[in-house]
C-alpha cells in the first residue's frame, strides 16, 4: 500500500471523495500528504469495510494466490476488485467463483493470472480452447462486470521514464560493485551482495 503505486492510487481515490484504508504486510507508513489513509494492522480487519480493494504489492512465494476464496469471502459483499500489481496474486478459480455467487460486484484487473501466455501476441489462427489459463480468461471476459485491460497500466510516459531511469541506475550500480536501487526507492534488491565482475 505505501509503495509509490499504492500512494498515488490512495490519491487518487481521496481525489473522488473516497476514504482510503491501507494496509503494508511490511509496516511501511505512508509518506507526507498521506495522513488521511486510514493505516489497518491487518489485511482481515480491512477487507469487510472496503467497497474497493485494490492491490499495489510484488508477487512473491508469500503472496502467490493471496486474493484466495477465504480472501474474497472475507471481502464486503457487493465490493470490487482492482488488480494492477501481478496476475498471480489472485487464484482465478476463486475469483470466478466470487463473482458467478454474485458476493463481488465485479473485477477491474490489469495483470491476470497466466497473462504471460496471451499478452502481446497473435492468437488469432490459434484458439486456446480448453486450456486452464485461456478457459478461466475467457470465463472472466464474458462477464459484463470484469474489465480486463491486458497489462496497459505501465504505459504511460511517467512509468516507461521511471522503468528507464532505475534500470540504468542499476546497470551503473552493478558495474561499480554497488547494490541496485528498486523502483520504490528502499533498496530492498534480489541481490544479497553486491555483484563482483568476473
Amino acid at each position: 500500500m505505501c509503495t509509490q503505486i499504492g500512494q498515488a492510487a490512495a490519491r487518487i481515490f481521496q481525489g473522488f471523495g473516497c476514504r482510503v484504508l491501507g494496509y503494508d504486510a511490511y509496516g511501511v507508513k505512508p509518506g507526507p500528504g498521506y495522513e488521511k489513509i486510514v493505516a489497518c494492522d491487518s489485511i482481515d480487519s480491512m477487507l469487510p469495510h472496503c467497497d474497493v480493494v485494490s492491490l499495489h504489492v510484488p508477487l512473491d512465494s508469500k503472496n502467490f494466490h493471496m486474493v484466495s476464496t477465504e480472501f474474497l469471502q472475507k471481502m464486503k459483499r457487493n465490493s470490487y476488485l482492482i488488480n494492477t500489481s501481478r496476475g498471480a496474486l489472485i487464484d482465478s478459480k476463486a475469483l470466478l467463483a466470487a463473482i458467478d455467487s454474485g458476493h463481488l460486484a465485479g473485477a477491474g484487473l490489469d495483470v491476470f493470472e497466466g497473462e504471460h501466455a496471451f499478452v502481446y501476441a497473435d492468437h488469432s489462427s490459434d484458439p486456446c480452447g480448453d486450456d486452464g489459463a485461456c478457459m478461466e480468461l475467457n470465463l472472466l471476459t464474458a462477464h459484463r462486470n470484469v474489465l480486463i485491460t491486458g497489462h496497459q497500466a505501465f504505459l504511460t510516459h511517467e512509468a516507461l521514464l521511471a522503468i528507464a531511469t532505475v534500470t540504468l541506475n542499476n546497470f551503473d550500480a552493478f558495474i561499480e560493485g554497488a547494490v541496485p536501487v528498486t523502483t520504490n526507492g528502499t533498496g530492498n534488491s534480489p541481490w544479497t551482495s553486491p555483484p563482483r565482475l568476473i
